[in-house]
């Protein structure tokens, strides 16, 4: 999720497979959660965000992004209601049952 870049044809596509929900058990978790509404929710769309981003760096570079976890059927509309992800992400994304065609290379 972090410290890699992926610019231009180096990925050109990526799937994440779980949404990425932060370990919670710790003591430190815990009471963070109980502090802060909205903790937990956090993280774990800033952790989504920084993923989805990591093979897109460029204006007029592209990666297509599957997230295939069911979790996000109702976490992405609830982290938007919370006002947690980016416009320009929650505008991006798109539902479909399909893998979709391709875009056409970089060159």
């Amino acid at each position: 999720m972090t410290g890699w870049d992926f610019p231009y044809d180096a990925a050109e596509f990526q799937i994440i497979v779980k949404v990425p929900f932060p370990d919670t058990r710790s003591a430190i978790a815990k009471a963070r959660i109980a502090a802060t509404v909205g903790y937990r929710e956090h993280l774990t769309m800033q952790a989504l965000v920084q993923a989805a981003g990591r093979g897109m760096r460029a204006e007029d570079d592209q990666c297509e992004t599957f997230l295939i976890d069911n979790h996000a059927h109702w976490f992405l509309p609830r982290g938007r209601e919370m006002g947690l992800s980016p416009s320009w992400f929650t505008e991006a994304i798109v539902r479909t049952k399909s893998v979709p065609l391709p875009p056409p290379p970089l060159t």
